[in-house]
């Protein structure tokens, strides 16, 4: 009984130790995508609004509403957060991807930003480029079944979301093809969901040890 009393002890203060690392990662990954999408994600918003695809009503800085920082970082904690609770949920535990696939797929969504901007008005061919580019990031990341569907349902309410904004006029697309949003839309959204869900897990294995 002696010998058993220490023993409970360590495995508890084990299990302390863990506990709070696992809090202190989720607390560090959650401000830096928060932080992420305030920032580079308003700036890169800032690419369709220059270039004339979209365009808000009360514009402020940057030719961006007041709440678009707002919107990006709580977009940008989704994707990155849902997609590994969802997995953790499923799964019992969550992967933890290497940084140079992680950071190539999260180049290549800034690139796709891009793309989408300047080839807006030929749009046949912005929904190609962003649908490969989509399928090379989901490859690189893996190929996964999850990431897949994940991908469909976080694009699913970027969408509703953005219609829901054009249907209040709080912004619009200046040449819109379905619902007041162009049929390029998912892809972007699919290319970001897939990139910041393996951000989120990349960051929350390097601050826990993995």
């Amino acid at each position: 009984m002696a010998i058993s009393v220490p023993g409970a002890r360590v495995r508890h203060l084990e299990r302390r130790t863990a506990q709070s690392r696992a809090g202190v990662a989720w607390l560090s990954a959650g401000i830096k995508l928060l932080l992420l999408g305030a920032t580079v994600g308003a700036a890169l918003d800032g690419i369709h609004t220059h270039l004339g695809v979209t365009a808000y009503a009360e514009p402020w800085w940057w030719l961006m509403a007041r709440w678009v920082p707002l919107l990006f970082a709580g977009a940008s904690l989704g994707f990155g957060f849902i997609p590994p609770l969802t997995e953790r949920l499923l799964t019992g535990r969550m992967t933890v991807p290497k940084s140079g696939p992680v950071f190539v797929s999260v180049s290549v969504f800034m690139l796709s930003y891009g793309i989408s901007g300047l080839l807006a008005e030929r749009w046949a061919m912005a929904t190609w480029v962003l649908a490969v580019a989509y399928a090379f990031v989901w490859w690189l990341l893996g190929a996964r079944p999850l990431d897949l569907w994940l991908s469909i349902l976080g694009a699913a309410m970027g969408v509703a979301v953005e219609m829901t904004l054009v249907d209040r006029h709080a912004f619009w697309y200046v040449k819109p093809h379905v619902g007041g949003v162009p049929v390029w839309l998912p892809w972007l959204y699919a290319i970001g969901v897939v990139s910041l869900s393996h951000l989120g897990r990349y960051w929350l294995g390097a601050r826990a040890g993995r």
